[in-house]
């Protein structure tokens, strides 16, 4: 009787550990279809520029947008859509003055929720600026 209830133990922890492993996978693989969403659609747009995987490249990223790259009225200089290998994504925006902001996008993002954050963010984000000056370390802030 005990050797069965050991059975049945082992069988339950596997069977747990098999269901807990395949949701890693499907969350692995929602991320990585997020991320060529996000990709995808922002490579229809000249104004975004999409940078993959390394985020210490943002510097020379923004140092290459066209100054004279308008979005909206509000006179943005220009955006970067920044895509971890994870999938998560960080939206980058730079005004008119060189001010840089950022907001940390979530991988449940989907790609007219983030083109509709545009015209709304905030006009200063300084939780966020430090962090996009110093560069990144694929964290969220």
């Amino acid at each position: 009787m005990i050797e069965l209830l050991v059975v049945v133990l082992i069988a339950a922890v596997l069977l747990a550990l098999s269901i807990v492993s395949f949701m890693g996978f499907e969350s692995r693989a929602r991320r990585s279809a997020a991320a060529d969403e996000l990709r995808s659609a922002a490579l229809t747009s000249r104004s975004l520029l999409v940078t993959s995987g390394d985020y210490s490249t943002l510097a020379a990223d923004i140092a290459g947008l066209d100054p004279g790259l308008s979005l909206d009225p509000g006179g943005e200089r220009g955006v970067a859509i920044l895509i971890g290998a994870s999938g998560d994504a960080c939206l980058v925006r730079i005004t008119q003055n060189g001010e840089i902001m950022a907001v940390w996008l979530g991988v449940d993002e989907t790609p007219a929720q983030l083109f509709a954050t545009l015209p709304t963010m905030p006009a200063t984000c300084p939780d966020h600026a430090g962090a996009v000056t110093q560069g990144f370390d694929d964290t969220p802030f």
